[in-house]
């Protein structure tokens, strides 16, 4: 499904994000339509983070994009020993969410969430725009790993992110049986209507 059909998509927000003509945008392509959507650079120069960051928390507030919803469930367990406050975006229509975090004081370096990110399974786009608030551009690194500066956090942090994931997959294993236990009455009652 194209952003244009997605039902998250504001067709009226999009357009006004649309500030070049469709050729100019498209890198003067002759086949580009005028209803052509906007570049995701240009989605990403309209969105704004929230605008409140804890007096004196200038270095420790971080922002980062997600590709994917599901991206920030991992994510924020990981790093919820550490977290003072936590703002994600809604979902934009590539499926891309900002996030904002200020940490606690003295828990983790920007090279350190980026190790810890570099764990989880395709959350590289976390990984590679992990920045400061105030140096953060929202444009991706495009980059492995080993080409960033990454630092491995201290046992202590390790363990504290580890019982963090160790919660979240408690909380999804609670989920997954709830919604078992939804799927089963559902079934029952259709199959009670379809007798009746």
């Amino acid at each position: 499904m194209s952003p244009r059909h997605s039902p998250m998509t504001n067709p009226t927000e999009l357009q006004t994000m649309n500030t070049q003509e469709p050729a100019t945008r498209a890198g003067q392509n002759p086949l580009v339509s005028e209803h052509t959507l906007p570049l995701q650079d240009e989605y990403y120069a309209k969105r704004r983070l929230p605008e409140a960051t804890p007096v004196g928390a200038e270095d420790r507030t971080y922002c980062f994009r997600v590709e994917f919803e599901h991206d920030l469930y991992p994510l924020s367990h990981m790093l919820k020993w550490a977290t003072e406050t936590w703002w994600s975006s809604p979902v934009c229509p590539w499926g891309d969410a900002d996030v904002k975090v200020t940490l606690k004081p003295d828990t983790l370096s920007r090279d350190e969430i980026r190790w810890l990110f570099a764990r989880v399974g395709d959350c590289h786009v976390a990984m590679e725009t992990v920045e400061l608030e105030r140096d953060y551009p929202g444009e991706r690194k495009y980059a492995r790993e080993e080409d960033l500066e990454v630092k491995v956090p201290s046992p202590e942090a390790l363990n504290a992110s580890l019982t963090g994931l160790a919660d979240y997959r408690g909380a999804l294993s609670i989920a997954d049986d709830r919604a078992i236990g939804a799927e089963v009455e559902l079934e029952v009652a259709l199959e009670e209507l379809a007798d009746s």
